[in-house]
């Protein structure tokens, strides 16, 4: 069996050494989006609380009765929805810091930002269980999430770099 011509390609030089670097780094990098323990509502109460409430549900029982919550997903049901477009962003920025078109921290910035600006779209236009009448009458609105903005408002990311990354 013959194997026809052959060609050796080397790449070296600090470009490249910097290039596998940087796609190491970006394979440890990470973002984390969603409300952080340090947003708290006027009164005290923890914004991740609050959220987690909306997002999953929730029974309380009071002296006047259980208050019943539905979930009303906001940070799960943007992820699914937007799981193809987000792997669109992550391979583009995973291309762009191979390149050198841009750093690791930069890229996770942008998948950081676009995730973030998705969750606050999605609540303010997520299809949701409405509002409970007494809740409409209460906060002078039939929209689900929203009272002050200060959810939506609490919705940030920040940037990981993870083990060994530059």
């Amino acid at each position: 069996m013959s194997t026809g011509p052959r060609a050796t390609i080397t790449v070296s030089g600090k470009l490249w050494d910097a290039n596998k670097r940087a796609v190491k780094d970006f394979q440890k990098a990470y973002v984390e989006v969603g409300v952080f323990e340090s947003e708290t509502e006027k009164d005290g109460t923890p914004m991740a609380m609050i959220a987690s409430v909306h997002e999953y549900g929730a029974e309380i029982r009071q002296k006047r009765g259980t208050l019943i919550i539905p979930e009303r997903s906001f940070l799960r049901s943007w992820v699914e929805s937007a799981s193809e477009n987000t792997n669109k962003l992550m391979q583009k920025l995973y291309n762009d810091v191979a390149s050198g078109k841009t750093n690791v921290v930069d890229a996770m910035k942008k998948l950081g930002a676009y995730a973030s600006s998705g969750i606050r779209k999605q609540i303010l236009d997520g299809d949701f269980v409405p509002n409970a009448p007494s809740t409409i009458a209460a906060k002078g609105s039939d929209k689900p999430l929203i009272d002050t903005g200060q959810l939506m408002n609490s919705i940030h990311y920040r940037v990981g770099k993870g083990e060994g990354a530059q």
